[in-house]
């Protein structure tokens, strides 16, 4: 890299009278895990208080080049509505398993909503990466059976 540095400022260095050469410095590009999630949000529209959503597949993605690993991912206790959602069966993701560069797997959420009005949460992931975890944004809103009246 340095001497990459070097031939560059002295192709730069021009006769006299030109301004003086400038080194050029190239940075190496990032290694290690990158997690990204897709979709980065989960809009599950309108849900009656009790019934549940179809459940919303959530893709993980390492697009680093080392291995990424994470020991939890779920609904975030800190979302405001948590129990309103939920991981359910039949995703690909395991915490024992590690996503080598380019490889992904999937989590299953789905929305049943416990309240009536706009409900919020997130689905997070706690990885190996500087940021330490990722999350997709849920919302969902809640249909109110009776609003056209009960019988």
């Amino acid at each position: 890299m340095a001497a990459l540095s070097a031939v560059a400022a002295l192709a730069c260095a021009g006769t006299a009278g030109a301004p003086a050469a400038q080194a050029l410095t190239f940075a190496a590009p990032p290694t290690g895990p990158i997690a990204s999630l897709s979709p980065v949000g989960v809009d599950f529209g309108a849900v009656q208080v009790g019934d549940a959503s179809d459940p919303v597949s959530v893709t993980l993605t390492n697009s680093g080049s080392g291995s990424l690993s994470f020991w939890r991912f779920g609904i975030a206790s800190s979302s405001v509505n948590a129990a309103d959602f939920a991981v359910v069966a039949g995703g690909s993701c395991v915490v024992s398993v590690a996503l080598g560069s380019g490889e992904s797997c999937t989590v299953l959420v789905r929305f049943r909503p416990t309240a009536t009005g706009d409900r919020s949460g997130l689905l997070s992931f706690w990885v190996n990466t500087l940021v330490g975890r990722v999350n997709v944004a849920l919302t969902g809103s809640v249909v109110d059976p009776c609003a056209e009246g009960c019988f």
